[in-house]
């Protein structure tokens, strides 16, 4: 990976780590379903602004079932599964969930991509998800009964995440990075329209519930998505996925700097845990000594 991408890489895990946050703190006042159309709606005005001032003209209609396709997976259904099990579910538990998403999305790269693996990417993919559980481990243990239906959503939803990621590579090769941000919100905004009226809305928001909610349209969403469009357009899907290694380690520095959380064992061993998967899935890193043996060979599942 290069330097450049590998900034956008940890800036991105920044900009989606708070968005659990404000998950938190607005999905009980406006439900899933409003919540996530203030999301992805106030997201597409961000980026339609831009490329007004850019003068770039989005042509919805030639890409538009790609678009509400990648608005499906990859914004409308997830992020309203993720919002449904934010209301139960705590900040860590749902990470640990969330990071399976590069092991599905190396999965299904196997399978419609016919991609390789090598050695160093599955260790750093399995060293990843360790990593994530050490972090979270305190919020693991505190759940004395299993709830399972936030559980499946919060795996469903990584799933999601894994199918949009692997067919954004293979079909979007003629599609820019700002065309696929700016179409799939919009396709999201009109998929989530009728979910939104739907679900009614919990308790009446104040002020800063609507500061909560348009950062995680504004920076968590429409800004966040076209690094992320960019990272799997020069990286490719398994590399842009490997930052819900990072996300954990970030929300965890979040609470520490402003909620006075305190920083334990699991945050050290976790922590570098999950840089060493992210250098390995990156191959940033490689092991010297598969060099010449066969273990060096991509591993083909």
């Amino acid at each position: 990976m290069s330097l450049i991408n590998l900034f956008r890489l940890l800036l991105l895990s920044v900009l989606w780590s708070v968005s659990f946050l404000f998950l938190k703190l607005g999905a009980s006042v406006f439900g899933a379903g409003i919540l996530i159309e203030i999301r992805v709606f106030s997201a597409a005005l961000l980026l339609t602004l831009i490329a007004w001032w850019m003068k770039r003209k989005l042509n919805f209609a030639e890409h538009k079932a790609h678009y509400f396709i990648i608005g499906f997976f990859n914004l409308a259904l997830p992020f309203t599964l993720f919002a449904y099990a934010a209301q139960s579910l705590d900040v860590s538990l749902m990470a640990v969930l969330n990071s399976s998403a590069p092991i599905l999305g190396a999965l299904f790269s196997l399978i419609w991509l016919k991609t390789k693996l090598t050695p160093s990417i599955f260790l750093g993919l399995l060293l990843g998800v360790a990593g994530v559980v050490i972090l979270s481990w305190d919020g693991l243990m505190v759940q004395n009964e299993i709830d399972w239906l936030p559980l499946l959503a919060s795996l469903a939803g990584a799933a999601c995440y894994a199918i949009a990621s692997v067919y954004t590579k293979k079909t979007s090769k003629t599609i820019s990075p700002f065309d696929n941000a700016l179409g799939t919100l919009w396709a999201a905004s009109l998929l989530m329209l009728p979910i939104a009226l739907l679900i009614p809305i919990q308790h009446s928001p104040v002020a800063m519930d609507w500061v909560w909610a348009l950062a995680l349209g504004l920076l968590s969403t429409g800004l966040a998505f076209m690094i992320y469009f960019k990272i799997i357009e020069e990286e490719g899907p398994i590399k842009a996925l490997s930052v819900t290694f990072i996300i954990p380690v970030f929300g965890v520095l979040w609470g520490y700097g402003f909620l006075d959380e305190t920083i334990g064992w699991n945050l050290l061993i976790g922590g570098g845990l999950i840089l060493l998967a992210v250098a390995l899935t990156n191959e940033l890193i490689r092991f010297r000594f598969f060099k010449k043996s066969a273990l060096n060979k991509p591993l083909d599942l």
